[in-house]
């Protein structure tokens, strides 16, 4: 029986090597002195940019590193029939890591790293649904692992279910959107303004996206520490 947790960390380990060698390429290369000497603002705009992503992206690979052998820990997958599809989580995940490569490497391009995190907020929305659904079956099954499985996997029910993850990345993704029309406007038209304020949405909206999930992490973690 595949194990699709298991697999999908190990795939999640190796994309996100290659999504962090990119973002080495990207810190070598003289792209962002190039940007400053043609203009200041736009280059300090790209340059916090690029650190939002990084650190965002070390946080999004710990968290999902850490959720999936929480969810590992709780439900037994083997308590499932064969045959189940489990296609679309490994996909997913794959195309996540890709995704924040791609990110990564755009942080000196507002409409091209706008364009990417969309397409990335919407496959986390999928990835979200996607373990939200798997949750909810191992959850109706009784799947879970002996040992304190079914005390760590309602509190992940209670997680994946009954916290709005969803409307968050559908939230997120709006706003992003937003900025791409904005950096679009500004490539269209030639407005620097347009172009700056899609630099501060995204710098604005990162950190405030990472807060809420940050603190609905935490409680969860809380949570589960009382069924170790």
């Amino acid at each position: 029986m595949l194990n699709v947790y298991g697999t999908l960390k190990d795939y999640i380990d190796k994309v996100f090597g290659l999504a962090l060698a990119i973002g080495g390429v990207l810190l070598a290369h003289a792209r962002l002195i190039q940007l400053y000497r043609a203009d200041p603002l736009k280059a300090v705009f790209s340059g916090l940019l690029m650190l939002l992503t990084f650190l965002a992206f070390f946080w999004y690979y710990r968290a999902v590193a850490g959720e999936l052998d929480m969810l590992n820990r709780a439900f037994d997958e083997g308590l499932l029939q064969d045959g189940e599809p489990r296609g679309m989580t490994l996909t997913i995940g794959v195309a996540l890591g890709i995704l924040f490569g791609g990110l990564i490497a755009s942080s000196t391009n507002i409409l091209w790293y706008t364009a990417v995190i969309v397409l990335l907020e919407l496959f986390d929305l999928l990835g979200q649904a996607t373990v939200s659904m798997n949750v909810a079956r191992m959850w109706r099954r009784g799947a879970f692992k002996p040992d304190g499985g079914a005390d760590r996997a309602e509190v992940l029910f209670e997680y994946y279910l009954e916290r709005p993850l969803v409307v968050r990345c559908a939230i997120l993704m709006f706003i992003y959107f937003s900025a791409l029309i904005l950096a679009l406007a500004g490539a269209l038209v030639g407005s620097v303004y347009a172009t700056y304020a899609a630099y501060v949405l995204v710098i604005v909206t990162i950190p405030l996206g990472e807060r809420v999930i940050f603190a609905w992490r935490r409680a969860r973690n809380a949570a589960l520490e009382k069924h170790r």
